[in-house]
This record gives structure tokens, sequence and C-alpha cells, in this order.
């Protein structure tokens, strides 16, 4: 809300009530949007580095709770490639930031997180709930970029608006044929 209605220019603006909020437009969306790529590409690029970087062992122990770690022969290298493969992505979602990419991310996040209930990890539920946002922030993307779409003009959108107008109002039923004459 800060970021849609402003900041304000007084301290009294910060705790008195919001009057009026501006409407999401296209211009605004895209801004968000922009941010919300930004933070997506951050936690998958900050991970995958925390992977990559610091070998953490508590990545090692999620990843060997459902059996990962029998998949390579050194720990040290499923951190590398899953880490890579985290900074890749994040890198990705800078560049392509369609609906299947980030429905993958959310997926990936959901499951990568949930490896703290497999681990049977103390507070697991809360360790996923914490993470919340990394769930959230696709999703807000998607509906982010549904509204910067291009793909119909604003023409077509009219045209769309007011054909569901009619069909609400009934102008837009079709007569029965009883029968055809040749």
């Amino acid at each position: 809300m800060l970021l849609l209605h402003g900041f304000g220019t007084s301290p009294r603006e910060w705790v008195s009530p919001l009057r009026d909020v501006p409407r999401m437009t296209s211009e605004r969306a895209r801004g968000f949007a922009l941010g919300f790529r930004a933070i997506i590409a951050a936690y998958l690029i900050g991970h995958g580095a925390l992977g990559v970087l610091t070998a953490k062992p508590l990545l090692l122990d999620l990843y060997a709770s459902v059996g990962l770690d029998t998949l390579v022969d050194d720990p040290g290298t499923l951190n590398n490639v899953v880490g890579l493969f985290e900074i890749g992505f994040g890198l990705l979602v800078l560049r392509v930031a369609t609906k299947p990419v980030l429905l993958f991310v959310l997926a990936w996040k959901l499951g990568t997180e949930s490896l703290f209930i497999t681990n049977a990890s103390y507070g697991a539920g809360f360790e996923v709930i914490e993470r919340a946002g990394a769930y959230a922030a696709p999703l807000v993307l998607i509906c982010l970029n549904s509204i910067t779409s291009e793909k119909s003009s604003p023409g077509e959108a009219m045209s769309r608006g007011r054909a569901l107008q009619r069909h609400r109002d009934g102008a837009s039923r079709t007569p029965q044929r009883v029968g055809l004459r040749r």
C-alpha cells in the first residue's frame, strides 16, 4: 500500500486513514512486476549461493531426508548442483517471468521448504509458514503480469465488456431455429 499510495508529506499522514487508494494502472503494475522479479530472483540466487559458497550442512540434511544424497558420491556436489540450479533459475526469472516459469518457482520453493517437514526439523511447520512470501511472490507476479499483458488492445477489451453486458441483459440470446427452409 505504501508504494501504491505514496510516502505522504507529513508524519501525521503515516498514521491517518487513507482517503482514497489509487487504481492499479498498467504502468504501476509494470513497476511492481519489476520489483517482484527482483525479489524472486534475489531469494533464488541468495539461497543458491548459500549452498554453493557455504556448503551449509543443514541443506545436506534436508536433501538426505528424501534420499537425494544417494544420487551422488560427494554430498558437497549435491549442494553445488542444487545451488547452481537455483542461481540459474533466479537469473532466468529476471529475463523470463512467464506463468509456467513462475508456477515452477512456486512448486520448487514449496517443495524445498517442505523438506523441513520430511527432515522432522524442530518447528518444521513454522519454517514452512515463515517462508510464505516465497510462495506468494510468484502468484502476485502472475497477477501483475495479467494486468500488464499486451495480448489484447483496449478496443478488444471494451468489445468483450460490451458483449458481457449484453449477455447479462439478455440481449445477446440467439433465437432458436424451429425449422430450416430450403
